[in-house]
C-alpha cells in the first residue's frame, strides 16, 4: 500500500518507491500517465526510481550523490533539465 496522491512524493520510503516502480513496470505511457496522475507525481519521478533501484548494490536509498540529485528532484528541488 503506497501513500495518499494527495502528499506527492514527500516522506515516501525506499519501500515505496520501490513498490511504485515495480507496480508501473508493465504500464503503457499513458497508463504510467494516469498512474502519476492520481499519485500526484512525475513519470520522471518513477523513471528515476527504477534507475536507482536497477543499479547493482545501490537500491532505491543509497546515499551517493546521484540517490541526493534524484531525491532533490523528487522534492522538486533541482530542475529536471539543467
Amino acid at each position: 500500500m503506497l501513500p495518499d496522491g494527495d502528499q506527492g512524493p514527500e516522506g515516501w520510503t525506499s519501500r515505496d518507491k520501490f513498490a511504485a516502480a515495480v507496480e508501473t513496470s508493465s504500464l503503457s505511457e499513458s497508463e504510467l500517465g494516469e498512474y502519476c496522475r492520481r499519485r500526484g507525481l512525475y513519470p520522471e519521478q518513477i523513471r528515476a526510481w527504477r534507475l536507482a533501484c536497477e543499479q547493482v548494490g545501490q537500491g532505491c536509498g543509497a546515499p551517493d550523490s546521484r540517490a541526493k540529485r534524484d531525491n532533490a528532484v523528487w522534492r522538486g528541488r533541482y530542475p529536471l533539465h539543467p
